[in-house]
């Protein structure tokens, strides 16, 4: 379990600044760029379009609290790899 944390700290620090690249220059952040992000997780952080896409649509349509369970969930069942394959 400790290594998955470490892992998941590894990973937000990672999208934290994919999101700061996708956000240059913007006076305020009144909408998020979910394409930008989209395109930025293909081009730097090995995702297909596809699984970029899932990843990006998750996000925006459940957030931190459903996800954040959900990885939890997912970590006790010890599933690492879901029936989509992304």
């Amino acid at each position: 379990m400790d290594d998955t944390h470490a892992n998941l700290n590894t990973l937000v620090d990672e999208y934290s600044a994919v999101l700061c690249e996708c956000t240059a220059g913007m006076i305020a952040l009144e909408e998020i760029p979910w394409n930008a992000i989209q395109d930025r997780l293909v081009a730097d952080c090995e995702w297909t379009p596809v699984g970029a896409q899932h990843l990006v649509d998750l996000v925006s349509n459940y957030g931190a609290f459903v996800l954040r369970n959900a990885a939890a969930l997912a970590i006790a069942i010890d599933v690492d790899d879901g029936a989509l394959g992304l």
